[in-house]
């Protein structure tokens, strides 16, 4: 769980050190260039997600070749991708605008972060890769080292570059990218102990079998469409947001900050389940199966209510941490408890999430991601202006429950297929 959690420290440290030596214009540019990486970077989430499915199930059945293959096809996947987006930095960046569409005197500032940031393709990509690798091999003290690793470098850098040289928020970007290259090639350097195994691995036939890559390629499409529509809702709650103006966005921007903190304790979670199902399914075994869904959900249930219990408790420290601009802190106050609420039922889309990461079912993910956000646009659209900002709250926290009722129904359908009556 504390390895997941580092992640999102990133977006923290970033916001605090803008909201305590930045103006409401450059909060509020973060907020805007920061989802617009979140969606850029986020829809690469499958390079992590399917490669822990399948590291888990061939940790299962124990084939060690079969994991050093489907690290070195994952590998080769992200650079592939890294390279188009490199190619299509600036047209990324300019349709990313388009979209989001910020205030006018936040546009600059997000254009410059968003393209300093784009650099970071490559080693964001590996980066993903080798989480992917190391949950499907509950490794978790190692993910643990690199993401503190990471969020101390970017920590120092962004402190050195913006406090010292009032880089601003090019300074926040180009700390965050030389952060994400120092932990790919620290990331690079741990594998390279493995390297015995990845070369045996690299010379044998299979290892472009096409059977295999079309099944990587699959779950892989699967799990991206599924994190494009999980995305698209957080999209449209910023999109909604800034109708009311820069100070609501950086508030929300905040809020939403705090939630990604929040979730990823949930996502630890969801990572030891993807891990352990994983290998329950690779060994045929039901009650290992049973046994680590049970656990987790239970602790990934009270760890959601005692966090938003939390946030309601010392939500205003949390928020002034982040920011000093009273306003901001102001109307952020204003919406935390729906914010508290989100995180208090959020831990069923993350736990239902691991089990099916881990089972590699990714149909069941993407449809359940499809429905869900479909419907909350629905209420957006339908609803909207006319229930306020209080409105946009509360059917964003319906968004996360109908994700939990969307990908229920199909578990019953996933044990039946993995575990037959006589199953042990």
């Amino acid at each position: 769980m504390l390895a997941n959690t580092a992640l999102p420290l990133l977006g923290l440290i970033d916001t605090a050190i803008i909201g305590h030596w930045g103006g409401t214009t450059d909060l509020a540019a973060l907020a805007i260039g920061s989802l617009a990486l979140n969606v850029i970077f986020w829809n690469f989430g499958f390079l992590r997600m399917s490669t822990t499915g399948f590291i888990a199930q061939a940790e299962g059945r124990q084939d060690d070749i079969a994991k050093a293959q489907t690290l070195i096809r994952a590998t080769v996947i992200a650079l592939s991708f890294a390279a188009l987006l490199l190619l299509c930095k600036t047209l990324i960046t300019q349709t990313a605008l388009s979209i989001l569409a910020p205030p006018f005197d936040t546009h600059n500032a997000a254009f410059n972060y968003i393209n300093i940031r784009l650099w970071a393709a490559p080693a964001s990509l590996i980066n993903y890769v080798v989480a992917g690798y190391l949950i499907g091999l509950a490794r978790n003290r190692i993910l643990l080292i690199l993401q503190v690793f990471l969020n101390s470098t970017n920590a120092l850098l962004d402190i050195l570059l913006v406090r010292f040289f009032d880089m601003g928020i090019e300074g926040i970007a180009i700390g965050t990218v030389i952060a994400e290259y120092s932990t790919a090639i620290l990331s690079l350097c741990w594998l390279a102990k493995g390297q015995a195994i990845i070369f045996q691995a690299k010379t044998t036939k299979n290892l472009w079998y096409k059977t295999a890559i079309f099944s990587l390629l699959k779950s892989n499409r699967d799990i991206w469409l599924r994190t494009l529509f999980l995305l698209a809702g957080f999209i449209g709650f910023t999109h909604f947001s800034g109708h009311y103006g820069s100070s609501q966005l950086a508030a929300n921007h905040i809020l939403l900050q705090i939630i990604s903190f929040s979730a990823f304790f949930l996502d630890g979670f969801a990572n030891v389940t993807e891990a352990y199902v994983g290998k329950a399914i690779g060994q045929k075994n039901k009650k290992v199966f049973s046994h680590i869904v049970q656990r987790t959900s239970v602790l990934a249930c009270i760890t959601a209510i005692a966090l938003g219990t939390l946030l309601i408790m010392f939500g205003q420290s949390l928020i002034a941490a982040l920011t000093d601009l009273p306003h901001i802190q102001t109307v952020a106050l204003a919406y935390l408890p729906f914010a508290a609420v989100y995180i208090a039922v959020s831990c069923g889309a993350f736990q239902l999430d691991g089990i099916f990461i881990g089972a590699g079912a990714s149909a069941a993910l993407r449809n359940a991601s499809i429905l869900s956000t479909s419907i909350t646009f629905c209420l957006w659209l339908g609803l909207l202006p006319g229930i306020g900002m209080k409105g946009l709250w509360l059917i964003f926290v319906v968004f996360v429950v109908l994700r939990s009722l969307f990908l229920g129904t199909y578990l019953p359908q996933l044990i039946k297929q993995h575990f037959p009556v006589n199953a042990r």
